[in-house]
């Protein structure tokens, strides 16, 4: 139960009234529009899961799990089958991903730990092999006639590259999840805009998703700003205990 209650004590009370608001508008939206149960748990699970990989909080990974297996039971019905692969694809990694970061976190705080030393030579590599299976899933989506193809495959690569800086700890992760978080926009809009209200919890979804990230690219930052502080103050205390007790040794 404590390590429960944890994760409540670095949340502030504006970021619970906006979390709280965000919730109250799918809910509503949902209601109002007739959207089904899938939908509607999609997008409740959704923004609690961004909101809390946002803070830093493993438990983050397991609302995105389940977050996108439903995701892609809402993709099949609108033959967004690259939405299916990606997603399909992220749950896997993000199950890699909560073993990566059950590895590198705070035991006081459950919070992970940002990596600031970003490998570049290991991005360049994995953005070829990225890039490559780009072209192989754009040809397969094409085959199962993929509604909206090119945006599909764009989505697809950039997911491949958010989840693998995710893995990474990096605060790059936000910049493609950003990017493909737009892009899922742009589908969703196109399925209500042919009259599919019903749909317009998953558009705002991504609405708010964007704007969820580009909080927690803020976040990260002052995160890793922290962290990086708390090893030099370790430090100093070390070098002062030392000197105490050499002084004290005289």
């Amino acid at each position: 139960m404590k390590r429960i209650l944890k994760y409540f004590k670095y949340i502030k009370w504006y970021e619970y009234l906006c979390i709280f608001f965000l919730l109250c508008v799918v809910l509503i939206l949902g209601i109002v529009f007739h959207s089904d149960a899938l939908v509607i748990c999609n997008s409740v699970l959704g923004i609690l899961a961004i909101f809390l990989i946002a803070k830093g909080y493993i438990i983050s990974n397991f609302f995105e799990i389940v977050s996108m297996v439903l995701y892609c039971f809402i993709a099949y019905n609108n033959r967004y089958y690259g939405e299916i692969i990606i997603n399909a694809i992220l749950a896997v990694a993000y199950a890699i991903n909560l073993a990566f970061w059950l590895k590198n976190k705070y035991r006081s705080t459950g919070i992970v730990k940002i990596n600031r030393n970003f490998n570049w030579k290991e991005f360049l590599i994995v953005s070829v092999l990225f890039l490559g299976a780009g072209i192989g899933v754009y040809f397969m989506l094409r085959a199962f006639n993929t509604a909206n193809l090119i945006l599909s495959t764009i989505s697809v690569v950039m997911g491949f590259f958010a989840v693998y800086c995710m893995i990474q700890r990096s605060v790059l992760n936000y910049v493609f999840y950003i990017l493909s978080d737009v892009i899922c926009l742009c589908l969703w809009a196109t399925v209500v805009a042919e009259g599919k209200l019903n749909y317009l919890p998953t558009l705002t979804n991504y609405v708010i998703f964007v704007a969820i990230n580009v909080f927690g690219m803020i976040n990260w930052f002052k995160l890793m700003k922290s962290q990086m502080r708390k090893p030099r103050k370790r430090k100093l205390k070390e070098m002062k205990d030392t000197k105490n007790l050499e002084e004290k040794g005289e």
